[in-house]
């Protein structure tokens, strides 16, 4: 838990239970202060030693097929994640591929790198979706335009694309107006209760 902000020449210095970090404005270096670090004999005080900081994990959400990817700008960097609200440690689960998502959730990523200071936290949350919202008929019309299958909505939502046999072929985002299916098979389909042949 942090104690309390100090602000030394222009160092920012916020100290925690066991140690201190400073931040050097305008550089993206800080360091970490530990009390065996302490020296009252130099001019400050204290004895700096800066390094360089992990770059905060990017997350990215890919909504079609259910999954999130993370990445990190610092090169070789390790990146933990949770999926409990808890803030990511090192003993957090490793990050080695794209995570598939069965429920919507709240993923928070920190990268970590030997003889640096461990990144930010980045999170986000990322919708399960096939959690698809019931819409009555009269709030969305399902019809072919040409050769296009059109569907009219009053508001977004996401939507199930079944088979005849009740196979789900995919789940789409529909946003409010008129919305253009594309990517299906000549096959015939259900679409909000309504048949549709191709």
């Amino acid at each position: 838990m942090k104690k309390a902000i100090i602000i030394l020449g222009v160092l920012a210095l916020t100290f925690n239970a066991n140690y201190a970090v400073a931040d050097e404005p305008g550089t993206g270096h800080s360091v970490e202060v530990t009390p065996g670090d302490w020296d009252d004999d130099d001019d400050t005080g204290f004895n700096f030693n800066f390094k360089d900081q992990v770059a905060a994990p990017e997350l990215t959400e890919d909504s079609e097929n259910n999954l999130v990817t993370i990445s990190c700008p610092t090169e070789g960097a390790d990146i933990r994640y949770t999926l409990d609200g808890t803030e990511p440690t090192e003993d957090s689960q490793l990050y080695t591929g794209p995570i598939g998502i069965t429920a919507t959730v709240t993923i928070r990523a920190r990268a970590f790198s030997d003889g640096m200071i461990a990144s930010e936290i980045s999170e986000i949350t990322a919708r399960f979706t096939n959690e698809v919202e019931t819409v009555g008929m009269d709030s969305m019309k399902v019809c072919k335009e040409g050769g296009d299958v059109v569907v009219y909505s009053d508001k977004a939502i996401s939507l199930p694309i079944y088979t005849v046999e009740g196979r789900l072929v995919k789940t789409i985002r529909v946003e409010p107006g008129r919305n253009i299916i594309d990517t299906l098979d000549s096959n015939i389909y259900i679409i909000a209760n309504t048949k549709i042949k191709l």
